[in-house]
């Protein structure tokens, strides 16, 4: 990019640097070029190309924001699991709310995370987040995400798109990366998901039970069998925090606070599109499916890690893909995979209509 001499007051350069495509696969040393603060991507043909932000010149500070306007106002679901810590409006006709406890654990820093977010004016939407990151800092945060209600076991990331509605996708729509952008933010995260075209592609050999795994039985929930359901919530809680020990700004959760979580997905989730792979009572592996509209929606899939279970994920995979086909699912939205991520690297056997989320996050320097 280049320096432009007469830059306004505050005005940036900002370089994005090409990080990786929507599939996942990273960019071969990067491809640096100037992009509007406003997109998160760039859309050529059928590929979606990712840039990190970096600003890397600032041609006078901004003055300081005004406070006008703003006032606290009661957080949103006092009774929740993690209630918001404060909840602030802008006359203007915006409103976001802040978190800075029980937040994601990022080693040398205080992370404290922005979410609930509403506006329908982009500068009161900006004044109200450059609020929330002063509140933040003066709590002792150094990091700051968005847009995160609180943790990652909450709502969290902003479209890149329209989106794929199903229940459950991120609400946040791609104009809030920009208010996000205006603040200092930029990305740190991407996800995708993927509705899928067609029947799926197996290879012959590959829609059998692995040989290996033949003591393995799946259950759906609701024909789980007696005496299994008294220690089910213990070995999910146990599966899940091993699968995702290694997962971006998992935070983990005691075994009650897990079950009080798991008992709000259950809600959402179709008893019979939640498949568990056990043998002799052990729990290998998760597949939590639910259904929107006509199509299956896979949120979760998490197996044991070790090489024992090799093929176990693909095979509760396929069986989801078989018994919602039998409930009259006419397509399947594998949603919300890191990229890259083992999960994607499953998904990508078929062709799909991709939509893009991202995380975004600064430091705090106030």
């Amino acid at each position: 990019g280049r320096l432009h001499r007469h830059a306004a007051a505050g005005a940036r350069l900002v370089a994005w640097n090409r990080v990786a495509d929507r599939d996942g696969r990273l960019a071969p040393g990067g491809t640096w070029r100037a992009e509007d603060p406003r997109a998160a991507a760039l859309h050529r043909r059928d590929r979606v190309f990712f840039y990190r932000r970096l600003v890397l010149a600032t041609a006078a500070a901004p003055p300081p924001p005004s406070s006008e306007g703003l006032r606290p106002v009661p957080v949103e679901d006092p009774a929740g699991l993690w209630p918001a810590d404060e909840r602030w409006s802008h006359d203007g006709g915006a409103a976001v709310s802040i978190w800075w406890q029980h937040t994601p654990p990022i080693a040398g820093e205080r992370v404290g995370t922005i979410g609930g977010l509403q506006a329908s004016d982009q500068a009161a939407a900006v004044a109200v987040l450059r609020h929330a990151c002063r509140r933040l800092a003066a709590q002792g945060c150094t990091r700051v995400l968005a847009p995160m209600d609180g943790n990652t076991w909450g709502a969290y990331r902003c479209r890149t798109g329209p989106g794929l509605g199903f229940a459950g996708e991120p609400q946040p729509g791609p104009e809030w990366i920009g208010h996000l952008h205006r603040c200092g933010f930029c990305i740190e995260a991407h996800v995708v998901s993927r509705r899928l075209l067609g029947p799926p592609p197996w290879p012959r050999g590959l829609t059998d039970r692995p040989p290996h795994l033949g003591a393995v039985v799946v259950h759906d929930l609701a024909g789980l069998p007696t005496g299994v359901a008294s220690e089910l919530g213990l070995q999910i809680h146990r599966l899940v925090h091993e699968g995702f020990a290694h997962q971006p700004y998992h935070l983990p959760l005691a075994a009650p606070t897990f079950g009080r979580w798991l008992e709000g997905r259950q809600g959402t989730a179709d008893p019979q599109l939640t498949l568990l792979a056990l043998t002799e009572g052990r729990l290998l592996g998760l597949l939590l499916g639910q259904r929107s509209g006509n199509a299956l929606v896979v949120r979760t899939l998490v197996v044991q890690p070790g090489r024992a279970q090799a093929g176990l994920g693909r095979w509760l995979l396929q069986e989801a893909h078989r018994r919602a086909s039998e409930r009259g699912c006419t397509n399947v939205i594998h949603a919300l995979m890191h990229t890259p991520g083992p999960s994607l690297a499953l998904s990508r056997r078929w062709p799909a209509l991709v939509q893009g989320y991202v995380l975004l996050g600064q430091r705090l320097d106030f």
